[in-house]
């Protein structure tokens, strides 16, 4: 019977066998020994019943990468970007099943990283919401967990209803949350940070979930002076813009840190091995701040010439042709995995914004300049109100970000215009459907400021809303930014007014949203060059979108228009009238024969349920 090959290692330009790494172990405080990597994917002992084969081979070269031996990792940071669907969270969890691996193997963890012995060993599994951090990830571990005889035998023994302090012995635990706070009293040794660039519930909410487990890590391990048995993992699928993980690994190359290894990977780099490709291929631009993605043939193939930023020009299997010509910015997303727009701009394409900023706006003037005690100068003499309430009954709904003195005050109007039924096509299934997706218009802007040497006279907004409503204007929802707008807020409401708090500013979500409706081309608004100029210059930052620090640009009436059509958006149960729902109602019953559900489902749940 033939021998089983010895596994060895190079280290320091040295051969050593694995037994030898064993054996130098056990001094250093293991009692049982770590698997290499590929015995602990593929023996059913410890994960082979969960992964085995079924893990594809690019996440095995770069467990390998990660873990060039049993006990030891070059790394303490993994970025997982790229396409989505591709495996990126199933890796994440793979690694830091490893690291608990090796601190279940450690005779006494605690002694090993001078810790006290009531101390929680802990590895975090962290997203954007406690109902996110307890989902997926958390199913997946436990699946894994009970399908590993090595896992289970060091679950801590449940004693009649008395439950022990931690998941495993040794006081090593597994925890769950979205915020910093979740881990404190915990010596938190890795972490899992599941779609990352989506934590944006809270201003900052990434970054201060980073820092706060990163110091705690570096605090509880780094001073033993052993190798920490634990990663910062950072997943989140490819953005269509600056991402907060874009902005991190800039800055770490900025400063020359090399601690962190990346992992990014298309489509068809992850699923080449199952022999779906041909090997032909055809050109994509991906985009860069000047010029839009666009895929090159014969007519258009001198365009590369000319391009500024010829390392974003890649190549495609043809097999994902259909995909990128029906929607390339989507394609380039989701299948080849790279940002479609320059690294901080929040629209680059000029022929996009020009595209929806193309209506007229009914405020006679650009700018208007208020004077606080002319009491005849009044707002609704600058727009005729009674013209729009007579040409358009839908819903309004206005937003409002106070300027008290050198700002702006910008005020935007918005209504929910209908729905569009649009072939949809999934560049991951390659299957297309019918959905119908909401249309929206900003009515009108204003841009308002103070005489100078005077505040702005928030006493006319407040008339002007009230003689708009008075003149027939149908108004279903005022919102104002935190700015000293609480006054304003409560007037409106004893004049029987809906009114709302809204921050465009304290999460990403509103200009998120903003952006998708553009892009897809939902909107219709105004041609105010100063409002174009505003889109052009914004900038995603780490926490929100504004404009270039450099500059002093501003942003005060695309806030307006931001808020107006977040808030529009996020109550379609008060924009669509009587007959919108009824045709919805019918288009859904016809389009559930055709079996495309999808987008219509949520749109039956937020419209249909708050109308039966």
């Amino acid at each position: 019977m033939e021998d089983k090959k010895v596994r060895t290692y190079e280290i320091n330009g040295e051969t050593v066998s694995i037994d030898v790494l064993h054996s130098l172990a056990k001094l250093t405080g293991f009692q049982e020994n770590v698997p290499d990597i590929d015995d602990f994917i593929h023996d059913p002992y410890y994960l082979g019943k969960s992964l085995g084969d079924t893990l594809y081979p690019i996440w095995k070269e770069a467990a390998r990468e990660v873990f060039p031996t049993p006990y030891h990792s070059p790394v303490g940071e993994i970025v997982l970007s790229g396409g989505i669907g591709l495996g990126k969270s199933t890796f994440a969890l793979l690694v830091s099943m490893y690291d608990l691996c090796k601190l279940l193997c450690l005779k006494n963890p605690h002694q090993y990283y001078g810790l006290v012995e009531s101390t929680v060993i802990s590895i975090a599994l962290v997203n954007a919401t406690q109902k996110l951090a307890k989902g997926v990830l958390w199913s997946q571990f436990e699946d894994w967990v009970a399908n590993s005889p090595f896992f289970k035998s060091k679950v801590l023994v449940t004693k009649g209803k008395q439950k022990g302090k931690t998941y495993f012995i040794n006081n090593i635990d597994i925890s769950v949350g979205s915020r910093g706070e979740n881990f404190l009293g915990q010596a938190t040794i890795g972490a899992i940070f599941s779609e990352i660039n989506d934590m944006t519930v809270v201003g900052g909410q990434a970054e201060d979930n980073l820092d706060t487990i990163a110091v705690r890590r570096a605090s509880r391990f780094a001073t033993s002076n052993r190798e920490i048995f634990g990663h910062i993992v950072l997943d989140s699928s490819s953005k269509g813009n600056r991402s907060f993980l874009d902005a991190r690994i800039e800055e770490k190359r900025k400063k020359g840190v090399k601690d962190f290894i990346i992992f990014s990977y298309t489509h068809w780099q992850a699923k080449w091995h199952t022999g779906a490709y041909s090997g032909k291929m055809f050109k994509v631009y991906a985009g860069d701040e000047y010029v839009d993605p666009f895929i090159v043939d014969e007519t258009n193939e001198y365009r590369l010439a000319t391009v500024k930023s010829p390392e974003r020009i890649i190549d495609v299997p043809v097999e994902h042709w259909e995909a990128f010509h029906f929607n390339i910015l989507k394609a380039l997303r989701d299948l080849a995995g790279v940002s479609t727009f320059s690294t901080f701009s929040f629209i680059s394409s000029a022929q996009t914004i020009n595209e929806v900023f193309n209506q007229p706006n009914p405020v006679q003037q650009e700018m208007i300049e208020l004077d606080f005690f002319n009491k005849d100068q009044t707002l609704d003499k600058f727009i005729d109100i009674k013209k729009l309430a007579y040409i358009n009954s839908s819903p309004r709904f206005i937003h409002i970000d106070l300027g008290i003195k050198s700002d702006s005050t910008g005020m935007s109007c918005s209504y929910f215009k209908g729905f569009d039924t649009r072939e949809i096509y999934d560049p991951i299934t390659g299957k297309k459907s019918i959905d119908q997706v909401p249309l929206f218009v900003t009515e009108w802007c204003m841009e308002i400021r103070a005489v100078p040497g005077h505040e702005v006279p928030i006493y006319k907004i407040q008339d002007f809303i009230v003689t708009a409503r008075d003149l027939g204007y149908p108004i279903a929802m005022i919102t104002t930014d935190g700015y000293q707008s609480t006054n304003l807020r409560q007037n409106l409401m004893l004049k029987g007014f809906t009114t709302d708090l809204v921050s465009v500013d304290r999460t990403k979500d509103p200009y998120n949203n903003l952006r998708n409706i553009i892009l897809e081309g939902r909107l219709q608004a105004p041609n105010l060059e100063k409002l174009k100029r505003e889109v052009r210059d914004l900038e995603e930052n780490d926490k929100k979108f504004d404009h270039p620090d450099s500059q002093e640009g501003s942003k005060d009436i695309l806030d307006s228009l931001c808020g107006s059509i977040w808030t529009c958006s996020t109550n379609l149960n008060k924009s669509a009238g009587a007959q919108n729902i009824q045709n919805l109602d019918t288009s859904i019953r016809m389009m559930s024969r055709t079996g495309s559900t999808n987008m219509f489902k949520r749109f039956e749940n937020k419209l249909l349920g708050a109308s039966r």
